[in-house]
């Protein structure tokens, strides 16, 4: 797919010019052999992608007459350029259909239709309020066009396709108004440009207006899906902007039921709360996260992974909202997701978790009592890097804010053995973050020994499961404040002058810790 910039950078006389060129009527003879010869030649290509080409299908509004064929192909081109030619407008409609359901069918044609000229008179249709057949089939049209690459998207938007679909979303007609928000919605797809034009003709309070007042359930769906696309375009535009947006998409997530128009919903709640802690408090006021909990444990990836990155973005919102979902179900439910099967799910859910672990004690004391950091302790021992990478984190911040009980609690479960694993990583950053989580922990052990302890039994801890050997080895490690950070904890915590090692090794013998 072609660069944005690279797009923009012809002049917008340029772009015209090579996509809405003039009906040149002496071309039809010689399109007719090419196209054959191009059609026999061509397979279809199906491409996903977050654009929609809209399929064939009827509305009954649209009385067909009976001389209409149900399939047309790209040998049929020159018939429609003939009347088209002809300025005959009683078959202009029929023209309109082939046209569309051409590239309804062979999505991979629509250059040969561009190089036709034709759609310069297509453009035309949509002002035809005198003709709403015309204007729904020209609009359909360009709904698939700009499903497609992005110069024709941008050569459209040139020659005001914004402007004409944005009036024709005021239409009283349902399905005119649906097929110019469906259009509407790939242009928002295709790059931050083309959405912000939309946004500055009015394009998002429309389509919450439609949200908000249609009866119609499938143009209610893809108002929804427009304002999704218009979410996910990044960079977004200020939150100010946006907000109006989530109130007509919290009355969506509650009344349909459908995958698709959930996780449109789910998406833009999540990309907004990440923009915005205002989003968040909105979804809390407007009591969506009820509903957002249901789907942390949901089967399909579409709605739980969503679901998961709005929890863990309120979460990382201001005390108020860190504090509301702890006192929720959501911990208890992310927490089931550690043992997920899918790699995407449990990073997510851990990353979640990971941003109530820089709470305060009492905050913390909720999640000890949850039961929370045995299967993040689990992680650390083994899964992929990636999900040990966001464990770390939760594992660090914990220990960081942690009383000394709560870092013991720690230590029973384990920590010190998986902290030690994370030392042997390929990758640097888990590495330092291993040395500070162990480093505090040392430092919480040695106060215990200055409290009457006789050995710091967390560093007896981490010689036993092999973390000393890992951090001599350390101390020749490329990075420098790896090698620094890790001689300094040895020097700390294991150094002891030799007139001292058989009264360490008696201490070490005495020792009650257990190991295992």
């Amino acid at each position: 797919m072609a660069e944005e910039s690279e797009i923009y950078s012809k002049s917008p006389k340029d772009r015209s010019k090579e996509f809405m060129r003039p009906f040149d009527p002496s071309q039809v003879k010689s399109l007719h052999d090419s196209h054959s010869v191009e059609l026999r030649r061509s397979k279809r290509i199906e491409e996903a992608t977050k654009k929609r080409n809209i399929e064939i299908r009827e509305k009954s509004w649209i009385e067909v007459n009976s001389h209409y064929k149900q399939d047309y192909t790209l040998e049929d081109l020159p018939q429609f350029l003939d009347v088209v030619n002809s300025q005959d407008e009683g078959q202009y409609l029929y023209v309109a259909q082939g046209l569309r359901k051409i590239m309804s069918h062979e999505g991979q044609q629509i250059q040969s239709i561009v190089d036709t000229g034709v759609l310069s008179v297509v453009l035309s249709w949509l002002d035809r309020y005198d003709f709403p057949q015309l204007q729904y089939e020209a609009s359909w049209i360009f709904t698939n066009i700009a499903s497609g690459e992005p110069k024709w998207t941008a050569a459209l938007v040139e020659k005001g396709i914004i402007e004409k679909m944005i009036a024709l979303m005021n239409s009283p007609i349902d399905e005119l108004r649906e097929q110019a928000i469906w259009c509407i919605g790939n242009i928002c797809a295709d790059s931050e440009t083309t959405r912000n034009i939309v946004l500055q003709y009015s394009g998002l309070s429309l389509l919450v207006d439609s949200i908000l007042t249609s009866q119609k359930e499938s143009l209610i769906k893809n108002a929804t899906w427009a304002l999704s696309n218009i979410c996910r375009t990044k960079p977004l535009p200020e939150y100010s902007i946006l907000c109006p947006a989530i109130p007509a998409l919290f009355k969506v997530f509650q009344t349909f039921s459908d995958i698709e128009t959930l996780s449109n919903c789910l998406w833009a709640f999540a990309i907004l709360s990440e923009e915005s802690v205002d989003a968040g408090q909105k979804l809390i006021d407007l009591g969506a996260t009820s509903r957002i909990f249901e789907f942390i444990n949901d089967k399909e990836s579409e709605l739980q992974l969503p679901a998961i990155r709005i929890v863990g973005n309120i979460s990382a919102g201001p005390d108020p909202q860190t504090e509301f979902i702890l006192n929720s179900q959501a911990p208890i439910l992310l927490a089931k997701e550690l043992k997920s099967n899918r790699k995407s799910i449990r990073k997510e859910a851990v990353w979640s978790l990971s941003n109530l672990c820089v709470g305060t004690e009492a905050q913390l004391e909720i999640l000890f009592k949850l039961g929370i950091f045995k299967g993040i302790i689990q992680i650390l021992n083994r899964d992929s890097l990636g999900v040990q990478e966001e464990a770390l984190w939760a594992i660090s911040n914990t220990i960081s804010k942690a009383s000394a009980s709560q870092i013991n609690e720690l230590v029973n479960l384990g920590v010190i053995p998986a902290l030690c694993n994370m030392l042997s990583c390929n990758s640097s950053k888990p590495i330092y973050i291993s040395l500070l989580a162990i480093e505090n922990i040392l430092k919480c052990g040695s106060t215990h020994e200055k409290n009457g302890s006789k050995v710091n039994c967390y560093a007896m801890q981490v010689d036993g499961c092999g973390g000393l050997t890992v951090l001599e080895n350390l101390q020749s490690h490329k990075l420098e404040k790896i090698y620094t950070k890790s001689k300094s904890i040895i020097e700390t915590y294991f150094e002891i002058e030799q007139n001292d090692v058989t009264k360490f090794l008696n201490m070490i013998e005495d020792a009650p810790f257990n190991f295992d």
